[in-house]
């Protein structure tokens, strides 16, 4: 299953922080933040650590990480752990309303 369709499938779980039995932080931006950064795989040879945020468009910021990759590595808890702390995805990526 793709990375879209996997957060397309637990949708109805968006916004809900407050299911998260242990937050990585006390507010949801900075620990969707720390999850991904902690799963998304760096690429060999990439130089120094680039801004997690690489684009905002329309209320929205989109994170800098190869959704392919991420599909690699991110449980459905992980999944659903982002979608409670308000990323979602669409077909530009990860993304986060502000």
């Amino acid at each position: 299953m793709t990375l879209l369709r996997r957060f397309k499938a637990y949708h109805h779980e968006l916004g809900l922080f407050s299911k998260i039995e242990q937050p990585r932080h006390h507010r949801p931006d900075v620990c969707a933040m720390l999850l991904i950064t902690e799963r998304a795989p760096r690429t060999p040879g990439q130089g120094a650590p680039r801004p997690l945020i690489c684009k905002a468009s329309h209320g929205c910021l989109y994170f800098d990480v190869d959704p392919d990759a991420l599909a690699l590595v991110l449980t459905e808890a992980d999944v659903i752990e982002l979608l409670r702390c308000g990323v979602t995805m669409d077909s530009d990526g990860l993304l986060m309303m502000v």
